[in-house]
């Protein structure tokens, strides 16, 4: 009788154990909003003449983003750092459009080629247009209030280019405060999680979700140091989309 007793107990318990679980993971994945977060790809051919190589010699370099709107007609704008547009219009320049690709990958890895929107160097926001988007998104918002210092946040993103179907990768880490960047009016927001190359562009939510940044800069003696533009200067961009 003890036995079966404790055998009843222990269901019980694994059935609670499963159900709270359950709940969390998802409650989790709403606050990554997955299904928004892409890989960003630039894509160059470099010089080659024929008597040095046979074949195309082409030079990748990753971001991250958010898909922040979509219309009615499937057209896409995606949230990134402003100075990986800044290379990719360089890029233009010096080689032109034949050999400079921009693609994004969603969570399906399904790839789009993408557009240069708009861009903005002083508060590293830029926003690509991608059309005919066929991958369904969540509604992001921007946060209200103020960060706290010391308030636990979340980072997702494609750091390194690590980026697979279903997979996206997601960071805890803390807000530290503000800085100003040699002008007093010049503020950004310090932020401690691990970053590195392909981490730019990636969003920052809150625990509710909520959009508070982006990675701009991170320091490459120390990458769990990184700046992100502030919400007013996000929201200044994001306020027509």
């Amino acid at each position: 009788m003890k036995n079966l007793v404790f055998l009843v107990i222990l269901i019980i318990s694994s059935c609670i154990t499963h159900i709270k679980s359950g709940s969390f993971e998802n409650k989790r994945d709403d606050i990554f909003h997955s299904e928004n977060i892409v890989k960003i790809e630039f894509v160059f051919m470099k010089e080659c003449s024929e008597d040095k190589c046979k074949t195309n010699q082409f030079v990748k370099t990753y971001g991250s983003g958010t898909i922040i709107n979509k219309d009615i007609l499937n057209t896409v704008s995606v949230l990134t750092a402003a100075h990986l547009c800044y290379q990719y219009s360089l890029s233009i320049k010096e080689r032109g459009k034949e050999r400079s690709i921009l693609k994004i990958y969603n969570n399906k890895m399904e790839s789009y080629e993408a557009t240069i929107k708009d861009y903005y160097l002083k508060d590293d926001i830029c926003l690509l247009k991608v059309i005919q988007y066929d991958g369904e998104i969540e509604k992001i918002l921007l946060r209200e209030d103020a960060i706290v210092p010391g308030e636990e946040i979340f980072n997702v993103g494609a750091p390194t280019g690590l980026f697979s179907y279903n997979m996206v990768n997601r960071f805890r880490g803390f807000y530290a405060g503000y800085i100003a960047l040699g002008d007093p009016n010049n503020l950004k927001n310090v932020f401690n999680f691990p970053a590195v190359e392909g981490s730019s562009g990636s969003p920052i939510f809150d625990e509710e979700g909520l959009l508070i940044g982006i990675v701009s800069m991170f320091s490459k003696d120390f990458n769990y140091i990184i700046l992100s533009p502030t919400v007013p200067e996000l929201r200044k961009v994001l306020q027509f989309e």
